[in-house]
């Protein structure tokens, strides 16, 4: 069966509010989907690759959109 979404950690969502689209986007997702982003965010072991992994994420997000 599917995992339980997880809830948005403010920094993420503080990220997504920087583009307003992203953000759209982000929010139009399944709440599954939502919770496979802050995973693959949240299993960084180090500042940099968060940061580097919310960075490609935007982008994603933003290919999705159009």
């Amino acid at each position: 069966m599917g995992r339980e979404a997880m809830d948005t950690p403010d920094y993420i969502q503080e990220f997504l509010e920087r583009n307003p689209k992203a953000l759209e986007v982000y929010q139009s997702l399944p709440p599954s989907h939502q919770s496979e982003y802050v995973r693959w965010i949240e299993e960084a072991k180090r500042e940099e690759t968060r940061a580097r992994r919310m960075e490609k994420m935007m982008a994603m997000l933003l290919d999705r959109e159009g």
